[in-house]
């Protein structure tokens, strides 16, 4: 891939890396920071876009921070199931959250390792709408947003790999967001445990003892489940305002404390976007929220962009080979006649031709007698697929519609009491063996309390 910007965008500042490796080795390109306190509506894009300009950044490819409290992290331990199972297991525990409102979760699940008969896994959940109305935004200012990851982990992908010294042992890696705290704990730089509290950077000195509180209190936690002793605290942040926290977190906990720093010359604020555009090295904790399905339109745009291309290419040629033939029509009268001769013959074949003309005339007539049966044909076959269909529905679900979108894909609107009745319906559709493909395109919780969704079944048998 080409190179990628990492892009982090807060209240008060704007953040780009550009970064290139080779053989493993990283360099960065292009560092950048710039102010946007209070400005806001058209002033706001035009002072991103200016930002962009203003410092050269050559890649419209971004791989963008998504504020963490637009997204719901976790670390947790699952009994060994099936992947499909445990989606639908945590679809239904976070769908009551607030911030999924009318809304669908997006859902990333990482597993990080396997423990006797169970597995734990990375969750990172976000709103559908959230995550779009940003890639919107990046792209109505002329981007190319490839990747959406979080903050947090943009920084301790950053701090692994440029600072890996850091990640030998045991320890904590504190990420402070601008509302939010997120610890992640590690061993030797694979994370083992993650707790997030709603204290950041806006309110951390009113509530420094609080905060104090909470690492203490985790720390005791993680000592007492993994058997583990603390060695080293790893500090980072989004904005600036934790210069002198290392030390301050060095005599509370007497233990060895660094800032997330990636690289020394750097404030450790950058760490962010300098993780973010490293996402194509990771090759574990790789999170992106950005939809498949919006994923899969934008390689249909550039496929049919690639078409018009072509036809255009395709069309000045053909002007090109016509205007070379009529000068050479021109500059020669042999030419001209011989052009005439040519037209003589053809006007004799065309009389000839009279006769095929019937033929074919009759040939389009039994073709559209064919045509009629076969529509009936189908007509009858788009029947049973639909009762086949409604045949599939659970107790508790309604069919609301269901249309037909091609020759072998229908659209089922359906209304239910909850997402388990919905994926129910759906796996009594992918066990009857009667669909090769069922998707469910979207899932939204009314202010009643019922729960609509949009389902795409399509290859009926």
């Amino acid at each position: 891939m080409d190179r990628i910007a990492g892009l982090t965008i807060t209240k008060k500042s704007i953040k780009i890396c550009e970064v290139e490796v080779k053989k493993g080795k990283v360099s960065i390109l292009n560092l950048k920071e710039g102010n946007i306190s209070g400005v806001i509506g058209k002033d706001y894009e035009n002072s991103i876009k200016r930002f962009f300009k203003i410092n050269r950044v050559k890649t419209k490819n971004i791989s963008y921070g998504l504020s963490e409290e637009d997204v719901i992290i976790r670390i947790n331990d699952y009994p060994i199931m099936p992947e499909d199972d445990l989606r639908k297991i945590i679809l239904d525990e976070v769908g009551n959250y607030k911030i999924f409102e009318n809304d669908y979760p997006i859902l990333n699940l990482i597993k990080l390792k396997e423990i006797e008969n169970r597995v734990r896994y990375l969750i990172v959940v976000a709103p559908r709408k959230r995550v779009e109305e940003r890639l919107n935004f990046l792209r109505k200012i002329g981007l190319n947003p490839i990747s959406v990851d979080i903050p947090s982990f943009a920084s301790f992908r950053a701090n692994k790999i440029l600072r890996k010294d850091y990640f030998k042992g045991d320890g904590i890696f504190t990420f402070i967001g601008e509302n939010k705290t997120t610890l992640i704990f590690f061993t030797n730089g694979e994370p083992l445990l993650l707790r997030e509290f709603d204290i950041g950077l806006n309110s951390i000195l009113e509530n420094f003892e609080t905060f104090r509180s909470e690492i203490s209190n985790t720390i005791s936690y993680f000592s007492r489940e993994e058997k583990k002793s603390i060695e080293k605290i790893i500090i980072s942040s989004i904005e600036s305002g934790i210069e002198d926290f290392d030390q301050k977190i060095k005599e509370i906990f007497g233990i060895e404390v660094f800032l997330g720093a990636p690289l020394s010359d750097k404030p450790a604020y950058f760490s962010s976007s300098i993780g973010l555009s490293l996402i194509s090295y990771e090759d574990k904790l790789k999170i992106d929220l950005i939809p498949k399905d919006i994923k899969e339109r934008g390689k249909d745009k550039f496929k049919l962009f690639m078409l018009i291309l072509s036809i255009i290419l395709i069309g000045f040629l053909i002007i090109f080979l016509s205007i070379y033939l009529i000068g050479s029509i021109k500059s020669t009268s042999e030419s001209i006649k011989e052009i005439n001769n040519n037209l003589k013959k053809v006007e004799d074949s065309i009389l000839d031709l009279k006769d095929v003309e019937k033929k074919y005339s009759d040939l389009v007539n039994k073709k559209k007698e064919i045509d009629e049966i076969l529509n009936k044909l189908q007509l009858e076959k788009n029947n049973e697929y639909i009762e086949k269909i409604f045949s599939l529905k659970t107790d508790t679900l309604k069919i609301l519609s269901v249309s037909k979108q091609s020759e072998n894909s229908y659209l089922i609107n359906v209304l239910s009491n909850g997402f388990k009745s919905i994926f129910d319906f759906t796996k009594n559709l992918s066990d009857s063996g009667n669909f090769s493909e069922i998707k469910i395109q979207k899932m939204i919780r009314n202010k009643d309390g019922a729960t609509s969704s949009t389902i795409e079944v399509s290859g009926g048998k």
